[in-house]
Protein backbone atom coordinates (compact mmCIF):
# COMPACT_ATOMS: atom_id res chain seq x y z
CA UNK A 1 0.00 0.00 0.00
CA UNK A 2 1.24 3.51 -0.84
CA UNK A 3 2.32 5.80 1.94
CA UNK A 4 0.24 8.95 2.39
CA UNK A 5 1.94 12.27 1.62
CA UNK A 6 2.21 14.75 4.54
CA UNK A 7 -0.92 16.53 3.26
CA UNK A 8 -3.21 15.09 0.61
CA UNK A 9 -2.97 16.54 -2.87
CA UNK A 10 -5.44 16.49 -5.74
CA UNK A 11 -2.85 14.68 -7.86
CA UNK A 12 -2.34 11.98 -5.23
CA UNK A 13 -6.10 11.50 -4.85
CA UNK A 14 -6.58 11.21 -8.62
CA UNK A 15 -3.74 8.74 -8.99
CA UNK A 16 -5.19 6.62 -6.19
CA UNK A 17 -8.59 6.67 -7.89
CA UNK A 18 -7.10 5.23 -11.10
CA UNK A 19 -9.34 7.57 -13.11
CA UNK A 20 -7.94 9.79 -15.82
CA UNK A 21 -7.66 13.52 -15.32
CA UNK A 22 -10.31 13.96 -18.04
CA UNK A 23 -12.74 11.61 -16.29
CA UNK A 24 -12.33 13.35 -12.93
CA UNK A 25 -12.70 16.77 -14.57
CA UNK A 26 -15.97 15.71 -16.22
CA UNK A 27 -17.24 14.18 -12.97
CA UNK A 28 -16.35 17.35 -11.04
CA UNK A 29 -17.79 19.59 -13.80
CA UNK A 30 -14.42 21.31 -14.23
CA UNK A 31 -12.14 21.77 -17.20
CA UNK A 32 -9.25 19.37 -17.52
CA UNK A 33 -6.99 22.45 -17.54
CA UNK A 34 -8.28 23.53 -14.11
CA UNK A 35 -7.63 20.08 -12.69
CA UNK A 36 -4.13 20.12 -14.22
CA UNK A 37 -3.45 23.46 -12.54
CA UNK A 38 -4.48 22.03 -9.17
CA UNK A 39 -2.22 19.03 -9.67
CA UNK A 40 0.74 21.26 -10.57
CA UNK A 41 0.27 23.56 -7.58
CA UNK A 42 -0.97 26.55 -9.55
CA UNK A 43 -3.65 28.63 -7.82
CA UNK A 44 -7.32 28.04 -8.65
CA UNK A 45 -10.53 29.50 -7.30
CA UNK A 46 -11.88 28.18 -4.02
CA UNK A 47 -15.03 27.15 -5.91
CA UNK A 48 -13.06 25.01 -8.38
CA UNK A 49 -11.02 23.40 -5.62
CA UNK A 50 -14.20 22.61 -3.71
CA UNK A 51 -15.81 21.06 -6.81
CA UNK A 52 -12.81 18.78 -7.28
CA UNK A 53 -12.76 17.85 -3.62
CA UNK A 54 -16.50 17.14 -3.63
CA UNK A 55 -15.99 14.77 -6.56
CA UNK A 56 -13.25 12.88 -4.74
CA UNK A 57 -15.30 12.75 -1.54
CA UNK A 58 -18.18 11.18 -3.50
CA UNK A 59 -15.87 8.70 -5.26
CA UNK A 60 -14.08 7.61 -2.08
CA UNK A 61 -16.96 8.09 0.36
CA UNK A 62 -14.79 10.47 2.39
CA UNK A 63 -15.39 13.90 3.88
CA UNK A 64 -12.16 15.83 3.41
CA UNK A 65 -12.27 19.61 3.68
CA UNK A 66 -10.13 22.11 1.77
CA UNK A 67 -8.10 22.70 4.93
CA UNK A 68 -6.93 19.09 4.75
CA UNK A 69 -5.84 19.28 1.11
CA UNK A 70 -2.68 20.90 -0.26
CA UNK A 71 -4.16 23.12 -2.98
CA UNK A 72 -3.17 26.68 -3.96
CA UNK A 73 -6.14 29.06 -3.88
CA UNK A 74 -6.58 32.40 -5.65
CA UNK A 75 -8.70 33.93 -2.90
Amino acid sequence: MSQLPPKLTIKYMREQSQFTRAAIARYAKLSEETLRKMEEGQPVSRESAQKALNAFNRLFNTSYSLEQIDVALLD
